[in-house]
């Protein structure tokens, strides 16, 4: 007897939210993953170099721009103790077991890199006190304007120590990628098509900012700004 089977559920992708630069959209995790293999095949130096770099620095490093005495303070701020003997084995070693004290030993060191807090609080447009609420961890995340502007000195902090993106720096972006193509909503030239596309040059801006999510393992703002960079391509195509 022949027999009536269901057809198999395919796998639906979840898009994921992301906000670049002040924009915000969606990328499906399918893209972002395709972008995670090809980034840690790539053997570009640039992609290794930023592949190596990250947002947080070495427990000595961050100690050496902090002293001993910011790191009791970032254990007083987890509302914790430790003995000296302690502090100094964390520097020897090289380690903090404890997340909340390594995450505010981070904070600390990057404030402190950045000109300390005031500084920071003219570089993003914010009070000082807000600032010191986030450097101690009552805050976790900056508000407003101010949240962009922390997150653009985040990324510019990470970059500055990369070495890989300076003034006049610009990206060039080959990608191959499944392309789907609607020009002003005519249905006469939708088509989709398979191609390996070099773009051109991307604006400093967005290519500092495609640096930023490769050293932050951001793949879902990776890939949004090639789809952008990809839908501008075929819109002054269009438009030629």
């Amino acid at each position: 007897m022949a027999q009536i089977r269901p057809r198999p559920r395919t796998r639906q992708t979840t898009p994921t939210s992301v906000s670049v630069g002040g924009w915000a959209g969606t990328v499906h995790e399918s893209a972002a993953g395709s972008w995670e293999r090809a980034i840690a095949q790539s053997d570009s130096p640039q992609i290794v170099v930023l592949r190596d770099t990250s947002s947080a620095v070495s427990i000595s490093a961050a100690v050496a721009e902090i002293g001993r005495e910011g790191l009791r303070q970032a254990v007083q701020d987890a509302g914790q103790s430790r003995s000296t003997r302690t502090l100094y084995r964390w520097v020897r070693e090289g380690r903090i077991p404890n997340g909340v004290i390594a995450d505010l030993v981070q904070r600390r060191a990057f404030v402190s890199r950045n000109g300390g807090i005031d500084a920071v609080a003219r570089a993003v447009g914010s009070s000082a006190s807000s600032v010191s609420r986030y450097q101690s961890g009552r805050t976790q995340k900056m508000r407003g304007a101010a949240k962009f502007g922390m997150e653009r000195l985040r990324r510019d902090d990470t970059l500055d120590r990369s070495g890989v993106v300076g003034p006049g720096v610009r990206a060039q972006v080959t990608v191959h990628a499944l392309i789907e193509f609607r020009a002003g909503g005519h249905v006469s030239d939708e088509y989709t098509e398979e191609r390996t596309i070099t773009l051109p040059t991307l604006p400093e801006a967005d290519s500092a900012d495609l640096a930023a999510a490769i050293a932050h393992r951001d793949n879902a703002a990776a890939v949004a700004i090639i789809e952008q960079s990809i839908s501008d391509y075929y819109g002054r195509l269009y438009d030629d």
